[in-house]
């Protein structure tokens, strides 16, 4: 009979203890907090992360994923040149691709709400910041719906 009470015991609390481990993290510190309808949360200290690469893939396994902000991949395009200066910027940024390649631009704000977009039909473009607060913003130049480059843009 006590056999049969310690065994209903742990399998009550079995369940428990194994769906208790599945948001579990190592951490100095961290939080939620939310505002106007966006959330944000963090992990300061994380010392549990672990990374695996192979030829054609990384992952990093952890509770908090980085963001990760591609600032130059020329992918699709042989020999495709794109280029965005000055950075910082106050009131334009001058951006220069091989014309003829139908190549276009989108520029986002860091809370990814599109700013601007145009197609690049010269061989340079000046992009206006002049009506933007300052922020950080992604510039993203692409061919047909391959985005080929992003460029992280901060505006003073």
């Amino acid at each position: 009979m006590k056999i049969k009470r310690i065994l209903l015991l742990f399998a009550g609390f079995l369940p428990s203890v194994l769906f208790a481990q599945l948001h579990d993290v190592v951490a100095a510190s961290g939080g939620s907090m939310s505002s106007g309808g966006k959330t944000l949360s963090f992990t300061l200290g994380e010392v549990m992360v672990t990374t695996l690469t192979t030829a054609t893939m990384s992952l990093t396994q952890g509770f908090q994923q980085p963001g990760i902000i591609v600032t130059g991949t020329d992918e699709g395009v042989p020999g495709l040149q794109v280029e965005a200066w000055p950075n910082p910027v106050r009131t334009a940024v001058h951006l220069v691709a091989a014309p003829g390649l139908f190549l276009h631009y989108k520029l986002f704000d860091m809370n990814g709400i599109l700013v601007d977009q145009n197609a690049l039909v010269e061989a340079e473009t000046d992009i206006s910041f002049e009506d933007l607060p300052p922020a950080v913003y992604l510039l993203k130049v692409y061919k047909d719906v391959l985005e080929i480059k992003t460029f992280r843009i901060v505006k003073r």
